[in-house]
């Protein structure tokens, strides 16, 4: 069936296809992974390692935008860079279904170490380019719009209410510190870990009080 996408009369639907999986994989990468969009873009197949009965994604750099450039709607101008904070390096541990998914690319389109799991290539897939192809999927069939940030914001969303530590959320993010994801997605906590988090404004009413003594 592949096989009928490589056919001179079909290079229309073959590079349609090919947007398709694209969008699919940086959706999945930012979904059950929650990369951001640039992590997710120049994620390379050396960055998937495995240890033990589990494997996980190596984050070590990111898609830089000149934002000139974004600003004037042009022909975007991008780069590698390194993550622009200490906490955005991580290894973040990924469920079967993205590993699985992630293999299977490997395998089907025998993409070396080198290759970038988004464009199946050794080239970047500039994100402007994912951007507008799923924008234009949007319109055409009447659907809500979202941000590829918002993949990012379920994937934290589903640990919260699946009772996830913030510490451990955050760490997955990349998040500086651990306020940073509570004051995110603290109206998403449950009504018990409000309260206990509460308890901190006491603690320090309490001792400001007994220091005022």
């Amino acid at each position: 069936d592949q096989a009928m996408f490589y056919t001179s009369g079909n290079k229309k639907y073959q590079k349609r296809f090919n947007q398709y999986l694209k969008l699919k994989i940086i959706s999945y990468l930012c979904y059950y992974a929650g990369l951001r969009i640039g992590e997710a873009s120049v994620l390379q197949v050396k960055d998937l390692k495995k240890a033990d009965d589990h494997y996980y994604l190596e984050i070590n750099k990111t898609l830089y935008t000149d934002e000139f450039f974004r600003e004037k709607k042009s022909t975007e101008r991008f780069s590698i860079t390194s993550p622009k904070t200490k906490s955005s390096y991580r290894n973040v541990p990924v469920p079967a279904v993205l590993s699985d998914f992630l293999l299977e690319m490997i395998d089907k389109y025998k993409l070396t170490s080198d290759f970038y799991f988004v464009s199946l290539s050794k080239d970047i897939c500039p994100n402007n380019t994912l951007a507008k192809l799923k924008n234009l999927i949007e319109k055409r069939n009447n659907l809500e719009h979202i941000r590829f940030h918002d993949f990012r914001h379920s994937f934290a969303t589903l640990l919260i209410n699946s009772g996830e530590s913030i510490e451990t959320i955050s760490k997955l993010l990349g998040h500086a510190n651990a306020s940073m994801t509570y004051n995110i997605y603290y109206h998403l906590l449950p009504e018990k870990a409000q309260k206990a988090v509460m308890k901190i404004d006491d603690l320090v009413k309490q001792t400001k009080e007994k220091s005022n003594e």
